[in-house]
């Protein structure tokens, strides 16, 4: 349902040379014909389903703290087409969106660090102002 916004998402995310803010992310997405709420949502999702392309090994939690509602990410239409569209991208696209992941971020500073990727496990993602709800149509 959401695959149009993803692919808009994902340019937005790899477009140009350098790697764009989170502000210039949210304007492509939005400039791209995407609603407000799901451009928020994308700029969450993205990156988290993209970063766990790059995860090996590490066990990740599969919930979200939505505020303060824990809610699993399965159940998020947006996070699923995500992930759906994590799947098939390409090197280049992986290496560009999973870049933004706080759950790269973290194992990236755990690894170098020393610890062990297979004996690292994450909670799950805390977004403290919480998401906007899921509007109708395809975003």
């Amino acid at each position: 349902m959401f695959d149009e916004a993803v692919v808009v998402g994902v340019t937005a995310f790899c477009e140009g040379a350098a790697e764009p803010s989170g502000d210039e992310v949210k304007e492509r997405l939005l400039s791209g014909g995407v609603e407000p709420w799901l451009a928020e949502r994308l700029t969450y999702f993205l990156p988290l389903a993209f970063g766990r392309r790059v995860l090996g090994g590490v066990q990740v939690d599969e919930t979200f703290l939505d505020g303060e509602t824990r809610r699993r990410l399965d159940r998020d239409p947006v996070y699923r087409a995500a992930a759906a569209r994590a799947a098939v991208a390409d090197e280049a696209e992986i290496a560009r969106i999973a870049g933004y992941s706080s759950e790269v971020a973290v194992v990236s500073q755990a690894l170098q660090s020393g610890a062990d990727a297979g004996k690292l496990r994450l909670g799950p993602v805390s977004l403290d102002n919480g998401l906007p709800p899921i509007g109708t149509g395809s975003g």
